[in-house]
């Protein structure tokens, strides 16, 4: 089964792919609240992560345009509510199906700017080959927490604060972080985050030199093969379209690509 590829005829689809991942960003946000300054809220229809830290910032506006049109005025209490929290950054990404057609025309007008697109792809969780058994792969456990930390603080040293993210992660009970190991040694990690019949696949981090060896493929079949038992019917995720290579490898994997989104951010001016 591959997903409708006429978005015209099918926009609940691409509304449930764009819940998917909201759901995960918003299920991480309670984790994160203890020791990083975010609230959200609903406005026309629209979901606003609004993140005070300085160091990584999360603040997303999500399902922008799918619940009811934005409109203008949508964009105004959006930024009313960014001026008021003291956020100075915030970005979206916007669907084809998104309502106006022109929303990206009314984002620019209110200072938003267009940086990059992301391609949205998605799988049928049923025929999911098994994983490479030359890696042993487990749900990370409590326990498991520092040992992700160190591959991600050598993956990407200059993330965000991990110990609060991984460990909010972890402890999330729809969230499922998934380890890699390769003789003994933790290489790879990956997650999935469950909600209801659609789940949404968060990127797979693998060290430097455990690389082109098949560890991403292995973790991204686990986490799919663990949505089917769990009685998720779609897998979805996105990622930058500037990736070489990136859909050639979800394909591989049974993948289909859905749409491409534009990337909109907006930046307090300087004087504010």
């Amino acid at each position: 089964m591959v997903p409708p590829q006429d978005l015209s005829t099918a926009p609940d689809f691409a509304l449930r792919l764009e819940q998917a991942e909201a759901a995960a960003w918003l299920d991480l946000e309670p984790a994160l609240a203890g020791s990083r300054p975010i609230e959200t809220q609903e406005i026309d229809g629209a979901t606003v992560i609004l993140d005070r830290s300085t160091d990584w910032p999360h603040s997303r506006i999500f399902n922008l345009g799918f619940q009811r049109p934005a409109t203008a005025q949508t964009i105004e209490r959006i930024l009313d509510a960014i001026r008021a929290a003291g956020i100075t950054t915030i970005a979206t990404d916007v669907s084809p199906v998104a309502r106006p057609g022109h929303v990206p025309r009314i984002l620019t007008s209110a200072g938003f700017h267009y940086t990059d697109s992301n391609v949205v792809v998605a799988r049928h969780t049923g025929e999911m080959p098994e994983p490479d058994s030359y890696f042993r792969l487990r749900i990370a456990a409590a326990d498991d927490t520092d040992a992700a930390i160190q591959l991600m603080q050598q993956v990407m040293p200059a993330g965000p604060d991990w110990t609060v993210t991984l460990a909010g992660q972890i402890a999330r009970p729809r969230w499922r972080i998934y380890l890699a190991t390769e003789n003994g040694v933790v290489c790879g990690l990956g997650g999935i985050h469950i909600n209801e019949d659609f789940a949404w696949l968060s990127p797979s981090w693998v060290l430097p030199d455990h690389r082109n060896r098949g560890t991403q493929a292995a973790l991204i079949a686990h986490a799919v093969r663990d949505a089917a038992a769990s009685g998720i019917e779609w897998v979805t995720t996105s990622y930058p379209a500037t990736v070489p290579g990136r859909t050639r490898n979800f394909e591989r994997l049974g993948f289909s690509m859905v749409y491409q989104r534009r990337h909109f951010v907006w930046q307090a001016p300087p004087s504010q």
